[in-house]
């Protein structure tokens, strides 16, 4: 989807500014995970005897095992909320877009999912009242472009954003809604990528 890398783009300061925030709190928390290991280490570094010695060997290396693991977690959680912040703004910034930008979604969406068949483009109240005058026409074009046809219907439907193409036997949903969750998880595998590389 077009639109979305164009979206990730336009976020990617504001990601990279949260990642780095996250990421310094987890490592300022491996970090004091670390300083209360070395204040156990010293007490038992003043005990002095043989069997204080093994035992602070062996807390020691479970303390340090359990800092790291617990700072990879750290990481990773921070991770997962970066992107899942990513997500929500991509997804508030095509519902929030200018009347221009958000029918330019729809006529990518449209070039990604018309039909090579006959159909008719279902859109909400609020759409239909706004649409651009050439909507149609570059509709029409995108359709093309799959061996498709469609025309804009007039009766509005019950969705909240983006369309629904409507083919008789083939219904497909291109609400917002609809098409973040089924791109859920390779919208997440390209963040992770653009970001974490």
């Amino acid at each position: 989807m077009g639109g979305l890398e164009e979206i990730l783009n336009q976020i990617k300061a504001d990601a990279n500014e949260e990642a780095a925030d996250i990421l310094a709190k987890a490592q300022d928390t491996c970090d004091s995970i670390k300083e209360n290991a070395q204040i156990e280490i010293d007490k038992i570094e003043t005990a002095g005897t043989k069997k204080a010695e093994s035992e602070e060997k062996l807390l020691f290396s479970k303390i340090k095992s359990a800092a790291g693991m617990e700072a990879k977690q750290k990481n990773l959680e921070a991770k997962q909320k970066i992107i899942s912040d990513i997500v929500n703004k991509a997804y508030n910034k095509m519902v929030n877009a200018s009347d221009e930008e958000y029918f330019g979604y729809l006529i990518k969406m449209t070039e990604e999912y018309a039909q090579p068949a006959e159909g008719k483009m279902c859109l909400n109240k609020k759409d239909l009242e706004r649409l651009p005058k050439d909507f149609q026409e570059k509709i029409s074009e995108a359709a093309n472009k799959n061996n498709g046809k469609l025309s804009v219907s007039n009766e509005p439907i019950n969705i909240e954003n983006g369309m629904i193409l409507d083919y008789g036997d083939i219904v497909e949903n291109c609400t917002f809604d609809a098409v973040f969750h089924n791109k859920k998880d390779d919208l997440q595998d390209e963040i992770n990528r653009f970001l974490f590389k």
